[in-house]
């Protein structure tokens, strides 16, 4: 069994069977590659905080991790609010493990998530593509100083 990995970025479903891609097309299993390989990179990049979070308390996690979800929901492409509806924060104790989640279309729906995520279009700003991503990236430093802060570590 892999260990639970402290922190997760995730867009939808980025496993398909046929019942789940639908009518999506095969495309979705190479949208949901990419987005994986992305969310891993930008997991490493919070390695530092990663130590942090692991062995830190459930509100101290959701309140550090808050910034990236409300920059991501700045971010994400609102043509029906569907998507952006879908956002969530999911911060749980397993064990002595502390874990963390932000993300969008939970359990798959909706079901194109994945692919307003992964595939380049014009969106009207500030909206766009890889929303998630983005705000990851750009809230790294803000997540980790208010971990701290929260913490009131030295």
């Amino acid at each position: 069994m892999a260990a639970e990995r402290p922190l997760r970025f995730n867009v939808g479903l980025q496993r398909f069977s046929k019942k789940t891609r639908g009518g999506l097309g095969g495309s979705t299993v190479g949208a949901g590659r990419t987005f994986r390989s992305a969310a891993n990179s930008l997991v490493d990049d919070y390695a530092a905080v990663l130590k942090l979070i692991k062995f830190a308390n459930v509100p101290a996690v959701k309140f550090a991790l808050e910034p990236v979800l409300d920059q991501a929901l700045i971010y994400v492409p609102r043509d029906t609010e569907k998507l952006a509806d879908s956002g969530f924060l999911d911060v749980q104790q397993k064990g002595e493990i502390t874990t963390g989640e932000v993300g969008f279309a939970p359990r798959g729906n909706p079901d194109y998530a994945i692919f307003v995520h992964e595939v380049f279009a014009f969106h009207e700003p500030p909206t766009q593509w890889k929303f998630l991503q983005r705000a990851g990236q750009e809230k790294l430093s803000e997540v980790g100083k208010r971990l701290i802060g929260f913490l009131r570590l030295p």
